[in-house]
């Protein structure tokens, strides 16, 4: 079982059943051109779990998990869907695993469900397709098992009651990691990737902001030592220092404002395309 987010997804060919193996980029679905779907194997009561609506069919069933001779199946994604059969119902329809060995059959199973697409890389500009196949189907050493928690209960003690229950069932089954969805995906490549990001521009920001504050001051006292003359003769006619202040300082707060409302409207556009990046981490699913 692969988790989104967590740079742990294997990508395989998809194609229609019965179409041949062609190499062509140029070929069609129905000559043997195959789409590329994310590929995770997956046990029952997976979907719900994880929050991701059924649109169409069934999940997988008991036998389907837990033995090896049931008839091949699969869920597919939507966006999957649309390209294999635009504008038709995909339950009961057949496609394949290509394979690179001529001489083997490609794996041809059977549609029973839909789901919508999720994101799996924080990068991703829209969601990829994918595919599902029940565990009894293809065995994998690394299995993750997915406990949803109800309202109220802390994670944390969950966590410890569900490892000390797996080594109660069996003592040799190897526990790697115990953590949370959300540990797993703060803790991923991108996501930290995208945290190193901001820390630096974090940095470079307050650093450019101390430049400009020293650039502004710098500024400042230049123009006032150039107005030595003036600033004399408007006190040698009846000007208060407290005018001269206020009239340097008038024209400082003028162009701070300037300044500042420039950097908002800046601020406020990149803001926006940042925003559109990052809410795509919160949910998986459209």
């Amino acid at each position: 079982m692969n988790i989104p987010f967590s740079q742990d997804h294997w990508v395989r060919g998809v194609q229609l059943a019965g179409a041949p193996r062609r190499s062509d980029p140029a070929a069609t679905l129905k000559e043997g051109k195959d789409l590329p779907a994310i590929y995770n194997v997956v046990g029952m009561d997976y979907f719900d779990t994880l929050g991701i609506p059924l649109l169409k069919g069934r999940e997988f069933e008991r036998r389907e998990v837990e033995t090896t001779n049931a008839p091949p199946v699969a869920i597919i994604s939507q966006n999957l869907a649309d390209q294999l059969w635009p504008g038709e119902d995909p339950i009961g329809r057949s496609l394949q695993f290509p394979s690179d060995d001529p001489k083997r059959a490609p794996e041809v199973m059977t549609v029973v469900g839909v789901v919508p697409a999720v994101y799996w890389n924080i990068f991703e500009k829209t969601r990829p397709a994918g595919i599902y196949v029940p565990l009894g189907q293809k065995f994998i050493d690394n299995v993750k098992l997915h406990v949803r928690v109800a309202p109220g209960v802390d994670p944390a003690n969950l966590m410890l009651a569900a490892g000390k229950e797996l080594r109660r069932l069996n003592p040799r089954i190897p526990l790697v990691e115990i953590k949370t969805l959300r540990a797993m995906h703060r803790d991923g490549m991108s996501v930290r990737i995208v945290r190193l990001g901001a820390i630096l521009f974090g940095a470079f920001g307050l650093l450019a902001m101390f430049l400009c504050c020293l650039g502004v001051y710098g500024l400042r006292a230049y123009a006032v030592a150039c107005r030595t003359r003036e600033i004399g003769i408007r006190m040698a006619i009846g000007a208060t220092s407290n005018a001269v202040l206020a009239m340097i300082l008038g024209e400082s707060a003028w162009l701070s404002a300037l300044g500042l409302g420039l950097g908002f409207l800046l601020a406020g556009g990149l803001g926006r395309v940042a925003g559109q990046f990052l809410t795509r981490y919160p949910g998986l699913t459209r």
